[in-house]
Formats: C-alpha cells, structure tokens, sequence
C-alpha cells in the first residue's frame, strides 16, 4: 500500500465578456477570495457572490442587487449552520466558511429564487499522505542444527516508518531464541527509539507476548507489530513481521528469496506539469542467494544507485504512463520479484488499480509444503485520475468499489479475507497452498462505479511461487563388498562363512527401515541379481531393522562373480528411489606339486671310525633304506 502525499491544488473563475452599450441580462457568478482548498483541516474560504451587467461588474450584498443567493445542496445558507459566517455582504451572498463546515469536500451552489442554477464551486480540505512503514531485519529465521545451537544467535529488527513530509522514525529490539531440551522458546527485548512507534508481539497462537520479559515464550514464531502515528497529521499506520525457528530434523538447504520493496509507487502530475515525488527507492532484500542483484525494467529507463538499491527519477521516468521493475538474483536458479510504477494526472479520468504485492515468493520444504504464509496478501488501491475511489465491499453507489477474486489452478490455495482499510482492500495473508502445486494465479476482479456513477470493470493478478527446500541425499553401506574364498587346489572354497554382506540405506543421516514386505514411506526392499556358478544368499531383516542382511553364499563354481544389488524404497516423504550396490567374489587356486627329481649319486662318507654305518633313502623304491658294509680303506699319504 501507499499514499500519496501530495495536495491537489485547482481554482475556477468564470469570465463574461460584453459589449459596451448594449443591454444585457445580468449574470451572476461565484467568486473564490482566498482559493478553494485548505490543507490539513487549517484556514477558512471565503466567497462572493458577483454581479455582471453592461455596466462592469458588482459584488452582491442584498436582494435589491439581485435575486441570486448561495446554497448547500438544496438548503440556503444561513449563520446558523456548522462553521458558516457572515463575510459583511451578507451570509447568503458572502459567506465564510471554518474548517469545521469542509468534510472533505463540500458543494456550494448560486441559484435564482425559482431554482434555476447560475454556478457552483467545489470548496476542498486536502490532506498530506501518511508515510509508509516496514521492518529492517537481516533475517526473519534462525536455525536450530543438530547440536540444538541457533544460526544466527539472535535476531535484530528495526521497524522503519516515514511521516508525510518524509522523515524517518526508527525503533529496535532483539529476539532471542532458546531451547530447554525439549521444546523451542522465543523472547524479545525492550524497545527503544523514536516515541511515534510502538511495538507489541504475539506468539503463532495469538497470545501475548510482554516485551522485556525474562521468561521465553514457548514458540517457533513470534510476530511483532509496530503502529506508527504521524506527529504531522496525527494518521496512524501499522505494519506487522513473523520472525520464526527452524528445527527438528536435519536441515535441507535453505529457501531461497528475492524481495523488492519501494517507499511509493505513484508519480502524481499536477495541472501546472510538477511530478511528485521526485524519485523512487527500490531496495532488494536476497535470502540465502549471494552474489548481486540485476535490476531491469520495462519499458527500458534509467535507474540511479548501486549494490542492492536503485532510485527511479520522475525525470528518467519520461512520458511513461507505466514501467514494470524487477529484480533477479541467481543461486541454484533465478528467483525474481517485481513492481509496477504508474503515472496518474491531476483531473484526468484514467483508472488506475495499484496491487502492493503483485508477485511473492513462498519458502516450502522439498515436498511441497509451504512454511511461512507471512506477508502473502496484497493491498489493492483504486485511482481515478488523482483522486483514490473508496472500498466499501458494495460497489453500487458513485466512488466505491468491490472485489471478487478466482485462482487459476483453481482450488489450491485459500485467499486471505478482505478487509476495508480506509479507501483500501486488504488482502490478508493465504494459506493452505496444495503441496502439489508450485505456482498459483489469484485474479482480483473489481467493480464499481466512478465519481459520476458510471460502472468500472478491472482486474490484477497476484502471482504466488514456491522456492522448495533440497531434498537430503540416498546413501547406501555396503560391509562386504569384496570377499574372496580359500580354495583347495581344486578350487572349491574350503568355507563359505562371511561371505555374505550387511547393507544399509540412509536419507541424510537416518536409516530407513528394511522390509521384504509392502514398500513404503522411509521403508526399502532388496533384490538380488542371479549369477551363474553360484547360488547367492537370501536376503533377510537383522536384529536391527534397518539392516538387510544377506546370507552366506554357496555353490561357487566359478573363478570370479559380481552380484548387484537393486535397492527400491521410499523417502521419508513418501518419493520413490532406486539404486544399486555389487558385491565381488572371487577365489585363489592352490597349485600342484611338482614331479620328483631323479636319484643323485650315493653319497661315501669317511670317517675315523671303523665302527660307523650310513643309510642311503631309496626314493623309488618306496623310500626304504639301504644298509651299507664297514670297507676298508687304504690311506695313501700324498
């Protein structure tokens, strides 16, 4: 939503030209003494009822100057009324009129004593817009990891608020979150700052939460709310933050978001060509998404700044009616928000419907579901030329409108209630986004009448886009992957023990629950390829019900086999997956003994002895002994 804090500044005189000389009807006409407008509920009008004949020009102070008096509606004027007096001409003639008698506008028409209407004024009290107002935060989550420890510790805001002649008001505190073991708990600090804002917070459930308190909240999230009043035209205005704990489980990755806010979206032309404001701010707020920003627009135009804002100059604005800006951060994909900036004119009869929020992007989890529905809605605004028609969910009287909406695909998404805001349609936060669908269209279509009765027909869309968490990753152990069998010099293997495997699959790090049953959310089954010369294990749940256990094998006739495993399951969300795992077998083969070697020479052995006896191993003739005769020897000395 935004205002604009401009005033409407018009005047009318009427001019009637005669030739001297000749007689004429007198006219009469009302003139403006000090203008037609007063701003802010300050300063007086005063008219003069005027008479013009082929003599020059007279103002009227009594009856026998004419017959033309002033009216309020069908009602002559008189002293008695609320903030009328007499100017000295006589009230009906010159009246003078307070602050108190102009609600807003107020008609005064100059007529005959039979009816007939002569001319008629529109007298104004203008008002100075409200500035806009937001929260300044680095981050509206923090995560709680798997030691129960917070990323980041605490959580800074600011609520930033603009009066009407552009003065910024700050106030800060500090959410603290906690964890006592078991549930998660929230706190928020006093406030301090500007006098002009107040904060309050609520915990998810709507109860209060007291700032400054040394008791945490038990809670995952916890709103504040900021009222800012104007200390120039004493308007108040409201914006609200859902500041929230990430936890339990392990965490995916991070949602990611780009954001564009602005301080106005409406250039204003007056009748004398002066534009206001003079420029536009635009600043991208990235969540999770490094790098920089890349603004475009559409019409092309030139946009000042650097980093994350960009300024939009009535100047480089140019004769544009409408420019479409965007922003686009790139991280894992494109993640893109835009805003439309329109130019509307002082007395002129265009329509102009101005939606807040035209796109928002939704954080959800890797299965679909949204997490945060905050700050989804919209405020829709009706323009006709410079002048804001008013929301009365009717539509049937002159000025006022109404709002149906439709969503494309239809029935995935429950639209936030409308509610009146001033001369604005509020469009409250969705929910209950199917978890299916990615992207939804809601069409607001409006109806009324224009300031002169004639029916209106328009509409804007509002598109919603989720940016999904990852999905943690399907691991698989495998203990035994390569076996190999000891052999006989046949080559059977002399024990198949151990030779089976223990397989185990994990989403993240949890274990998934092994079945040979009905597959199912977190569940898994084995099958087992066939290979030949062997026969493989059986499959089988071990004390741990995680783990698949595959027997011992058998029947192993080849040299070398690879069994795979086909592994079929279901995430902890309910998504199918499929993957495999191989175990290799193989075996060494003992050689054979050689041949036997061939006899060598008997061996003669000489001792001293005469008494010493050798046996000589005949080993082809069944190893037996041979026994060798004492002999004699002669010793020839050399």
């Amino acid at each position: 939503m935004f205002n604009l804090n401009d005033e409407l500044d018009s005047d009318q005189e009427s001019l009637i030209f005669t030739k001297p000389g000749l007689d004429t009807r007198p006219r009469f006409i009302i003139k403006p003494i000090n203008g037609t407008q007063i701003k802010n509920n300050q300063g007086t009008l005063q008219l003069q009822v005027v008479r013009l004949d082929g003599t020059g020009s007279f103002d009227v102070s009594g009856s026998a100057q004419g017959d033309a008096q002033l009216y309020s509606g069908s009602t002559l004027l008189t002293t008695s009324m609320t903030g009328i007096s007499d100017g000295g001409n006589g009230v009906t003639y010159n009246p003078v009129f307070a602050n108190t008698a102009i609600s807003g506008s107020k008609l005064i028409s100059l007529k005959e004593d039979d009816g007939t209407l002569l001319d008629t004024i529109t007298l104004l009290d203008v008002t100075d817009g409200l500035g806009g107002g937001t929260f300044l935060a680095n981050s509206l989550h923090t995560n709680r990891g798997l030691t129960n420890s917070f990323t980041p510790t605490t959580l800074p805001l600011t609520a930033s608020f603009f009066d009407a002649n552009g003065t910024e008001f700050q106030k800060k505190a500090l959410i603290t979150p906690s964890f006592n073991g078991s549930v998660d708990k929230m706190k928020i600090s006093t406030a301090s700052g500007a006098s002009e804002i107040t904060l309050t917070a609520n915990d998810g459930d709507g109860g209060t939460i007291t700032l400054g308190s040394s008791t945490a909240t038990t809670t995952k999230d916890l709103t504040v709310n900021a009222t800012f009043v104007d200390p120039n035209t004493s308007k108040t205005t409201s914006v609200s933050e859902t500041f929230f704990i990430v936890s339990d489980g392990r965490d995916g990755t991070s949602a990611r978001s780009v954001r564009l806010t602005t301080d106005a979206q409406v250039f204003v032309e007056a009748l004398d060509g002066t534009v206001t404001p003079s420029s536009i701010a635009f600043t991208a707020i990235r969540q999770n998404i490094s790098g920089s920003s890349t603004f475009n627009t559409d019409p092309s135009v030139t946009l000042t700044g650097t980093g994350d804002s960009r300024a939009l100059s009535a100047t480089n604005f140019g004769s544009n009616t409408s420019v479409v800006l965007s922003v686009t951060a790139s991280e894992d994909g494109d993640f893109t928000d835009e805003v439309r900036i329109v130019r509307v004119k002082e007395g002129t009869d265009g329509l102009t419907l101005i939606s807040s929020n035209p796109a928002h992007t939704l954080p959800a989890s890797s299965s679909g579901e949204v997490l945060d529905y905050a700050n989804s809605g919209t405020t829709l605004s009706l323009f006709e030329g410079a002048t804001q028609l008013d929301y009365d969910n009717d539509g049937t009287t002159a000025g006022h409108w109404t709002v149906a909406t439709s969503q494309s695909p239809s029935s995935t998404i429950t639209v936030g209630t409308i509610t009146e805001s001033t001369n604005d349609a509020v469009v409250g936060v969705h929910s209950a986004m199917v978890n299916g669908t990615d992207t939804v269209a809601i069409t607001y279509t409006i109806t009324g009448k224009r300031l002169n009765g004639d029916a209106i027909s328009l509409t804007s869309v509002q598109t919603l886009t989720k940016s999904k968490e990852g999905l943690d990753s399907i691991q698989v152990s495998n203990d035994n992957s390569n076996h190999t069998f000891t052999c006989d010099t046949a080559g059977t293997p002399t024990s198949f023990a151990g030779s089976g495997t223990n397989i185990k699959v994990f989403e993240g790090v949890t274990a998934l629950t092994f079945t040979t049953g009905t597959i199912s959310a977190g569940k898994y089954g084995v099958s087992i390829s066939n290979e030949s010369g062997l026969t493989e294990g059986t499959a089988s749940q071990g004390l741990d019900t995680t783990t698949c256990v595959i027997g011992n094998h058998s029947a192993f006739t080849a040299n070398q086999a690879t069994i795979t495993y086909t592994i079929s399951g279901q995430r902890l969300d309910g998504q199918a997956f499929s993957l495999t795992t191989t175990q290799t077998l193989t075996k060494p083969i003992q050689g054979e003994d050689g041949t036997i070697g061939q006899d060598g020479a008997n061996a003669v052995d000489i001792t001293p002895s005469l008494f010493t006896q050798n046996l000589i191993r005949d080993v082809n003739n069944g190893d037996s002994f041979d026994t060798v005769s004492n002999h004699p020897y002669e010793l020839n000395e050399l």
